[in-house]
């Protein structure tokens, strides 16, 4: 699933496989199963996404003003940095990217 907009939040739900998600300027909200890559970006806004409890992923985070949260363990690979973070969700797999120029991201 392909979803794009210059301005303005997006909500997505119910997805299964891969999504890309890109905005200018605005909030972004994806829930659903990552059976594929997701690429979730914004250029200023707030990026909330929900996974199963049992998903596996391979997860990269950046935010330039914001801070990073996630309800799963994530299994840090190398440095974390201020405002970006590289790791797996359970055993891994398809990647999960998130990235805001200005916002917080939250895993849930």
């Amino acid at each position: 699933m392909r979803v794009g907009t210059g301005s303005g939040d997006v909500d997505v739900q119910g997805v299964n496989g891969s999504l890309s998600v890109h905005t200018g300027s605005g909030d972004i909200k994806a829930e659903g199963e990552a059976g594929g890559d997701w690429s979730v970006h914004t250029g200023s806004g707030r990026i909330t996404v929900r996974l199963p409890s049992a998903a596996s992923f391979d997860g990269f985070c950046r935010t330039s003003s914001g801070h990073i949260t996630s309800a799963h363990a994530i299994a840090v690979h190398g440095t974390v940095g201020r405002g970006q973070m590289r790791g797996k969700v359970g055993k891994g797999g398809v990647l999960v990217d998130l990235q805001t120029a200005s916002g917080n991201i939250q895993i849930e």
